[in-house]
């Protein structure tokens, strides 16, 4: 028979616990349990609202990743949460709006993916292991200073989301709000950064270092380049600048330039990019290959 002590008159759960158990006590006190069981509520109602969201999809007409939606705004997306369940989760939600989506575990994984993709906009939890949501979004400033970067929360009165705006988020976004209202404010984060890019980079122009390209004259010139550039060289050039650091296939290239069916080899591609950089001096180091796969402009 467990002996009954006088201090458990009228004490908590917790402390009557502590008491009779003191090896296996936590450090939480009511305070964190009530804002534990507020969390898995939160959760629990932001899953099942998405799962009948992506339920009720016909599955059998899901948009291509390419096809434009909520006011013709596209892009690639990358989603950030230790939570398994959370990134298939946002996955599936953003996939069937027609979002190419890719997701990373941590702070460290994301700045891989961040690199290697170059999303349009960043859906970045804030507590995470190894490197957390703030220190991820300041690295990620560093390369990429109009890219929208979205802290969520499961919790709609996290004040630690609400300061990581202080390291370079544009917003943050409750978990547990209803789909279309997430999507709503992702489609207007990239409206912004659409409208934004235009703004700082006219669409006749192409600045890389000190020589300036200007698409409709189809000339590149800098302190010591003046060229005269082909209609292929043209093409090139618009397509790396539309991908901001995203590499593009040899087919992606090839398609772009003659068209689908096309069987140009590679070397016709080498050959082109080989003129292209001879004739931007210096700025043609900003055209980086990766060898066997294609090419990437690094701006």
């Amino acid at each position: 028979m467990v002996k009954r002590l006088p201090a458990m008159e009228g004490a908590s759960n917790a402390k009557r616990r502590h008491l009779l158990f003191p090896q296996a006590s936590t450090d939480k006190d009511e305070g964190a349990i009530r804002k534990d069981r507020a969390f898995r509520f939160h959760m629990r109602r932001f899953f099942a609202t998405i799962s009948r969201t992506v339920q009720n999809r016909d599955t059998n007409n899901l948009p291509e990743i390419s096809t434009p939606r909520r006011g013709g705004v596209t892009g690639r997306i990358l989603v950030v949460d230790d939570e398994l369940s959370v990134r298939k989760m946002y996955r599936a939600l953003l996939e069937g709006e027609g979002y190419a989506v890719t997701t990373a575990r941590d702070g460290f994984d994301a700045l891989a993916k961040f690199a290697e993709v170059r999303p349009d906009l960043v859906l970045l939890d804030v507590m995470m292991p190894r490197m957390n949501g703030t220190a991820a979004c300041a690295e990620m400033r560093k390369l990429d200073a109009l890219v929208p970067i979205l802290f969520f929360t499961a919790m709609p009165s996290d004040v630690g989301a609400v300061r990581a705006l202080g390291f370079g988020a544009d917003d943050y976004i409750d978990k547990a709000k209803s789909p279309e209202e997430i999507l709503a404010r992702v489609a207007s984060a990239l409206r912004r950064r659409a409208a934004a890019r235009a703004e700082a980079q006219p669409s006749n122009l192409l600045h890389l270092g000190s020589v300036t390209v200007d698409f409709a004259s189809t000339s590149a010139e800098g302190p010591d380049v003046k060229a005269k550039l082909t209609r292929i060289e043209v093409g090139i050039l618009r397509l790396l600048a539309s991908g901001r650091g995203r590499l593009f296939s040899f087919d992606d290239i090839r398609t772009a330039l003659y068209g689908e069916g096309y069987t140009a080899d590679d070397m016709a591609i080498h050959s082109a990019m080989y003129r292209l950089k001879h004739k931007l001096g210096g700025a043609g180091s900003l055209i980086a290959s990766e060898r066997g796969f294609g090419y990437r402009l690094i701006w």
